[in-house]
């Protein structure tokens, strides 16, 4: 049986990764990251309260603004008022939330 030939050229055989297109996302896209991300830290914090009986309530207060930053983006793109920027700047920037209050 005949081995198959290998090619002279390797170039040609891998993907140029900057030439593929980059994904678009919406911003419920973005959203969902998001509270998929929260999540995974909600869970880190129960084992960690199950584990050791306690848990400092400065990373809460942080999922807590995290959270209220997830109820504006989601009111915006309820409300249709949301574009890509705006979702991404209320969920990378929680912190300017403060003085804030949630409804």
């Amino acid at each position: 049986m005949k081995k198959p030939e290998k090619p002279t050229n390797p170039q040609p055989v891998y993907a140029d990764l900057d030439s593929l297109p980059a994904p678009e996302y919406k911003p419920e896209d973005y959203l969902l990251f998001h509270l998929q991300n929260m999540a995974t830290d909600l869970l880190a914090h129960i084992r960690e309260l199950k584990e050791t009986g306690s848990i400092e309530p400065g990373p809460l207060k942080g999922l807590a603004r995290r959270m209220l930053a997830a109820y504006m983006a989601s009111a915006e793109i309820f409300y249709e008022q949301a574009t890509k920027e705006s979702t991404i700047e209320t969920l990378r920037n929680p912190h300017r939330l403060r003085g804030t209050e949630m409804p």
